[in-house]
């Protein structure tokens, strides 16, 4: 995923050690859980419209936020997880390819 915003994220990835896919993927999640209660943007315009507060629609998006939040988290961790066993097992796999050649030098 090209993501022009992003641009920062890769160092940062590399440098906590994490894949750069879940760390672009945690910032754009992040960045649309924001968007659906800062108040710029379509938002102010769309309420306004159907005639709706905004402290009402807060409150009855929030539980909404509350879980989609929840289930990010609980998905970059498991991406992370996944992501750390499979660097392991490359590992493994190198280790277990180079032995026979430590083996017999």
């Amino acid at each position: 995923m090209q993501c022009y915003q992003c641009q920062f994220l890769a160092p940062l990835a590399d440098t906590v050690g994490l894949s750069r896919s879940i760390v672009v993927d945690a910032f754009i999640w992040g960045q649309g859980i924001i968007l659906f209660i800062t108040p710029t943007g379509l938002i102010f315009v769309v309420l306004q419209i159907v005639g709706v507060s905004y402290h009402k629609w807060l409150k009855f998006v929030l539980p909404f936020l509350g879980i989609i939040t929840v289930l990010v988290i609980l998905i970059l961790y498991i991406m992370s997880v996944l992501d750390r066993d499979k660097a392991k097992r490359k590992e493994e796999i190198v280790f277990l390819v180079q032995l026979p050649l430590f083996i017999f030098k």
